[in-house]
């Protein structure tokens, strides 16, 4: 039987598969369960939110939680959002019974509809809400109600992780549904421990750190950050052995992690191709495992080159122009000197303006050192954007022999 490719890459990392690090993070996650503290997790996307809250919920699982996740990505209404929270507390309660006294008892305006499925037994469950926009508002409280009251019910705890949370403030025009959030949270019962995970930075910091919006210090914030070169490098190569039975040069893990700045999704599918390409040609000599690693990393620059340029469309020239030349630098203390306006070839008012839509829209951050693009994947693509192969394979050469010293 051949051996499976043990980096995952496309899809989600369930609990119990090849998993690198966050240890730290996962100790801050069991830490909230146990102090009843709400958690609210934020990165990039394709940095793993959803691969570490599996680790979290299967690890809570296994001490006993009842665990729920909801994607806020796929609710489009108020409605729906009952829904899928009725839908979710359902979930929780596994016996008929508790399916039955669950539909009896939902708010006054929300009408439940359940059938059994003829192909697998299993019952189904919708709501068609009737009456105004203030019944949606009032049947989304009732149902909120309930779900966080569950342990009560259940006598068990229970974990709820809202996947994209920051969706929810386009669900009601007026905005008043975070609040609602907020408020029938507040209530919950002990053991409910809701974590709210998001990719868009910028909007979940103003969610839950300004001192006027209704989550304001609700949530204990944990940004995900890239991982660390050692912790990649021992996770990449434990990987091969244990798989292939073979150690890879310990300078190409190092390497993988240095250029693509720790960068989750980079790391993964870059060891997973060289998995499947030393594979095929079961050869793992150091030299062959250096070159097709180059002509990997090289095409794998190229496509998501490719994948930024397409979600940046909708960014104007001068963010455009800021953005690469904040990447080529590395970190821009001065923004508005005069030396990085000509680079840019723009006034530093035309700067300021384009900075302030780069932070809006999580291409740009601004730490001690300065501004930065946010994402390391991105920031490598703009670097080398004009760089021709040869140079890039070169420089991906002296990436190897600097990590190998």
């Amino acid at each position: 039987m051949l051996p499976q490719n043990p980096f995952i890459v496309r899809r989600e990392i369930a609990y119990g598969e090849p998993f690198c690090d966050r240890e730290r993070e996962m100790a801050i996650f069991l830490e909230s369960a146990d102090s009843d503290e709400a958690l609210c997790l934020l990165s990039p996307r394709r940095y793993g939110k959803s691969s570490l809250v599996n680790q979290v919920l299967g690890r809570l699982a296994e001490k006993g939680w009842i665990t729920l996740r909801l994607d806020m990505m796929t609710i489009r209404s108020l409605k729906g959002l009952v829904e899928s929270l009725e839908q979710k507390r359902l979930e929780a309660s596994s016996q008929w019974t508790r399916i039955k006294e669950g539909a009896s008892n939902l708010a006054s305006r929300v009408s439940p509809q359940m059938r059994i499925d003829l192909e697998t037994g299993s019952p189904t469950f919708s709501l068609s809400l009737s009456g105004p926009r203030a019944g949606e508002e009032d049947a989304v409280v009732a149902v909120l109600e309930r779900i966080s009251n569950l342990p009560r019910s259940l006598q068990r705890p229970v974990c709820f992780a809202i996947d994209e949370f920051q969706e929810v403030a386009g669900l009601e025009p007026k905005q008043r549904l975070v609040g609602i959030i907020r408020s029938a949270f507040q209530r919950r019962s002990r053991g409910f421990l809701p974590i709210y995970l998001g990719s868009m930075r910028h909007m979940l910091k103003l969610m839950f750190e300004n001192e006027n919006a209704p989550f304001y210090r609700s949530a204990r914030m944990l940004e995900l950050k890239e991982l660390g070169v050692q912790d990649f490098a021992q996770f990449m190569n434990s990987q091969f052995r244990e798989t292939l039975g073979r150690s890879m040069p310990p300078e190409v893990g190092r390497a993988t992690a240095t250029i693509f700045g720790g960068h989750p999704h980079a790391l993964n599918l870059t060891a997973s191709r060289l998995w499947t390409s030393l594979q095929l040609v079961n050869q793992y000599d150091p030299p062959v495992v250096r070159e097709v690693w180059k002509e990997i990393v090289s095409t794998l620059i190229h496509e998501e080159r490719a994948y930024y340029q397409q979600i940046n469309r909708t960014l104007s020239r001068p963010a455009l122009n800021v953005l690469a030349n904040i990447a080529r630098r590395g970190v821009v203390a001065e923004p508005y000197s005069t030396q990085f306006a000509r680079e840019c070839q723009l006034t530093p008012g035309q700067i300021q303006t384009a900075l302030r839509l780069l932070i809006k829209e999580d291409k740009v951050v601004e730490s001690e050192e300065g501004y930065m693009v946010l994402d390391p994947l991105e920031a490598i693509c703009l670097k080398t954007e004009s760089v021709s192969p040869d140079v890039l394979h070169a420089e991906l050469e002296r990436s190897l022999e600097h990590s190998g010293e």
